[in-house]
């Protein structure tokens, strides 16, 4: 690699420095290879993201027709976290994937390919962005995207390049040289690429603070609801009958459920759809009587006194479940509700080895 050679001239007006990097010389560039182990990697990667969103898929279907029980815990952790481990190995094999092969950095642009390059001027560049991806699944640690002055994409370039973090010092001095909007980067605020790129990715950030923050909110009312039903259920809980209304399987056609009708004081009622064991599914049928435990005085709350399969929720159903479920939605709300700020304005937070600071996004 010629990097080394190349970085050290100073006698042919091409040392890559700030004030004559766009000289029009004609001199060899600077060329940067992509890493040897790239290749291994990606197939890596893509074995991986392949085995694990199958394992997960395959477990979804043995939670929907074949394991009892409706343990909600149980059945996202064997099948929703191998989905999206497979999601984030697979979004580091294509970040892998967009690497080139070579790139020639050169006073006339910059030049990215294999056999056949690609040459993008000075003149075309109108921002750098610096992309921090997931590194611990084996894909780069960054990646370069290259935007027009429009704030539109040139090409994104994937981080598995020998000395890359030099490749983005030398692309971020090239346009300093040719864009007069950068005068504001020099002084530490965003400049326009920064900003539309944080403005969309503030509306994608904002869209899952607001989803997080109803879901955080809903589950913790249900939990809340569920504890205060349970406490009411041990006070005020009595033995009746309930009938059978509907005696049915699920959509997945194993679990057996049936739906009965409670009726409480003052001419109130409730119905509830419970999963109930093979033995008392196969003996019921619609019209039959089911023996409960209630409250007469909210018929919402019961439950069969046997034969009843429980969702295995009960410590998201705790003052302590409750609590935490609540601080740590809270918490991640919060977190992106500032992220989205901050987005919008054209600023990351970055922590490094000088501290946590705001920097301009991707610089």
């Amino acid at each position: 690699m010629s990097f080394g050679t190349h970085d050290q001239q100073s006698g042919d007006g091409f040392d890559f420095d700030i004030d004559d990097v766009t000289s029009s010389k004609s001199t060899s560039p600077i060329v940067f290879a992509r890493l040897g182990s790239t290749e291994v990697k990606c197939v890596g990667l893509f074995l991986f993201c392949i085995a694990s969103t199958v394992c997960g898929f395959v477990m979804f279907l043995l939670h929907c027709f074949v394991i009892p029980g409706n343990n909600q815990l149980a059945m996202h952790a064997s099948s929703t976290l191998p989905i999206l481990m497979g999601f984030f190995a697979g979004s580091s094999a294509w970040s892998l994937l967009s690497t080139p092969k070579q790139i020639r950095v050169s006073a006339h642009g910059i030049e990215v390919g294999g056999s056949a390059l690609r040459m993008i001027p000075w003149e075309q560049i109108g921002g750098v962005i610096v992309d921090a991806n997931n590194s611990a699944w084996g894909g780069p640690a960054k990646s370069l995207r290259l935007m027009n002055s429009d704030g539109k994409l040139i090409i994104k370039i994937g981080g598995a390049i020998e000395n890359f973090d030099r490749l983005i010092e030398l692309a971020q001095q090239g346009i300093k040289q040719t864009t007069s909007e950068l005068a504001l980067a020099d002084n530490g605020g965003p400049d326009k690429t920064a900003i539309r790129l944080g403005r969309r990715r503030a509306m994608l950030t904002g869209l899952g603070t607001v989803l997080i923050g109803f879901a955080t909110t809903f589950l913790a009312y249900d939990g809340w609801w569920n504890y205060q039903a349970e406490k009411r259920m041990a006070s005020e809980g009595v033995d009746g009958t309930g009938t059978v209304v509907r005696h049915f399987f699920a959509p997945n056609g194993i679990t057996r459920r049936i739906e009965y009708e409670v009726n409480g004081d003052n001419g109130t009622s409730a119905t509830h759809n419970v999963e109930v064991e093979k033995e008392l599914h196969e003996r019921l049928k619609t019209g039959d009587t089911v023996q409960v435990r209630y409250v007469p005085g909210d018929p919402d709350i019961s439950r069969l006194i046997t034969g009843e399969i429980q969702d295995g929720g009960d410590f998201f159903n705790s003052p302590l479940g409750i609590v935490l479920l609540g601080c740590g939605g809270l918490a991640m709300s919060i977190f992106m509700a500032v992220m989205t700020v901050l987005s919008w304005k054209g600023y990351d937070i970055k922590a490094d080895e000088k501290g946590v600071r705001l920097t301009p996004l991707g610089k």
